[in-house]
């Protein structure tokens, strides 16, 4: 069918269906909104080429005065880097594609975030080996996303924001195995990205100083080391040190 006919069919059908199926109801109501939703739409080593690409094919689709693409999607399975250069990039280029899309005029939907983590050498970072600089890292990195978001989208064109990945992903799975993508471990605890994710959303600074520590915790559930290693449940079994347990610091002392 060709690059132009192909989509101005399926947006076609789509709203005609859409409105059959309101019939009944008292006719078309107006409320379906078509996105087009991508991949490596922030991506900065292309200059966003990717999204600028897809801005102008949406133009393209539209110029029959018919077809109508109300918004676009980006996926944003991004990475945060330990890498200060590296992550300077990357953010310019998510910032960038935040003002490609919102001068669009068209909704602007953040669709499927997830973040895996790379070390200042370049290695992606497995679950296991998560320090406490990179739980925080990556928590800061939510944030300030959601914050650019709120901040450079309109009102009017924010769409909404969906975490693509609620847990961390198991060594087994199909879908960045064993990278800490997710708010909670897979145990369902609470992680610091989830505390990124609130305070991105509007929520409270949470203190996380170590003059914060509360003192031996009697909480349940699992306890890691500040290196995101799982140590335990137990800290009347733990040497003296501090520990994270439920997202919070506690000092061991003896």
């Amino acid at each position: 069918m060709g690059d132009l006919a192909y989509v101005r069919q399926a947006v076609r059908l789509a709203r005609l269906h859409y409105a059959n199926s309101m019939a009944s109801k008292g006719g078309d109501d107006g409320q379906l909104t078509l996105f087009v939703n991508d991949y490596n739409l922030e991506s900065d080593w292309d200059g966003n080429g990717k999204l600028k690409s897809l801005i102008k094919w949406i133009e393209r689709w539209e110029a029959d005065g018919v077809t109508k693409v109300d918004g676009i999607g980006s996926q944003m399975h991004i990475s945060c880097y330990m890498n200060d250069a590296t992550q300077t990039s990357k953010k310019n280029a998510i910032e960038n594609s935040f003002r490609l899309m919102a001068a669009t005029g068209k909704w602007v939907r953040i669709s499927e975030l997830d973040m895996g983590m790379v070390d200042a050498a370049g290695n992606n970072v497995p679950t296991a080996q998560m320090t406490e600089a990179m739980h925080q890292r990556m928590a800061d990195l939510y944030e300030w996303i959601f914050k650019k978001y709120f901040e450079i989208v309109p009102v009017d064109q924010q769409w909404g924001i969906c975490q693509w990945c609620a847990t961390d992903s198991p060594e087994n799975s199909g879908w960045r195995a064993n990278t800490p993508v997710g708010l909670w471990t897979l145990d369902w605890y609470r992680k610091h990205t989830y505390a990124g994710f609130a305070r991105g959303l509007g929520a409270p600074q949470n203190p996380t100083g170590l003059d914060n520590i509360k003192e031996d915790s009697k909480l349940l559930g699992p306890i890691y080391n500040l290196n995101g290693n799982k140590v335990g449940k137990d800290f009347e079994t733990l040497p003296a040190g501090i520990y994270i347990q439920n997202g919070k610091k506690y000092l061991k002392k003896n």
